[in-house]
């Protein structure tokens, strides 16, 4: 690689979230996206035999971290890092705590690996400010009997907030719906996304994926 690129390279050793029923990868923030508030609250996704790869582009079903964010989120208690890899998740919070409160350092995004069961098995991989939400009140919504019987399904909200408006599949929908329906959010669902969709993504007020 030629000097005048200015290109830098980095070189580690790997590290195997996929060695065995005891292994795995995820994602955990420091707080909570959903609240404000500077307080510790680990949240995020991880699944067993898995590397890091395979959780960002939503190949897999993923678990959730602690125990009140699976009971938030309706999801599996049983699965959660927090019950299924205690000793992993008091390392991750405790090195939480020392960042976020004895370091000063603002709510982190943090990637992790672990090879087995023991914290000394646990690597971080990298880590990062997170993305605070200007806005301290969120939009919901307030659910009735109405809306109860037209429920198809449920979901993760991965953003906060809410929002309600028209399906839109591709580009060329969007700009018709623009021009027909100025005012009316557009939201555009994925079964999954690429790359190649950022331009729809920017486009679209919203966007709803069957998985990732």
């Amino acid at each position: 690689i030629s000097d005048d690129w200015g290109t830098a390279v980095t070189i580690q050793s790997m590290v195997f979230g996929n060695l065995s029923q005891g292994s795995g990868t995820g994602v955990v923030f420091t707080h909570s996206p959903r609240w404000s508030g500077d307080m510790i609250n680990l949240w995020g996704d991880y699944a067993v035999v898995n590397q890091g790869e395979d959780i960002v582009s939503g190949l897999v079903k993923t678990l959730p971290i602690s125990n009140k964010q699976a009971e938030t989120e309706n999801r599996d208690m049983d699965s959660t890092l927090e019950n299924a890899f205690p000793e992993i998740y008091r390392r991750i919070r405790d090195l939480a705590k020392e960042l976020i409160y004895n370091r000063n350092w603002t709510p982190q995004e943090m990637e992790f690996t672990f090879e087995s069961p023991q914290a000394k098995d646990l690597y971080f991989l990298q880590t990062r400010d997170m993305a605070i939400r200007e806005r301290k009140k969120v939009l919901s919504f307030v659910t009735g009997p109405d809306t109860e019987a037209r429920l198809l399904g449920h979901g993760i909200g991965v953003s906060g907030g809410a929002v309600t408006g028209r399906a839109v599949f591709n580009l060329k929908e969007i700009h018709e719906w623009r021009e027909k329906e100025p005012k009316t959010p557009l939201i555009l669902v994925r079964g999954d996304t690429v790359p190649d969709d950022i331009e729809e993504i920017f486009e679209a007020d919203g966007l709803l994926t069957a998985k990732g």
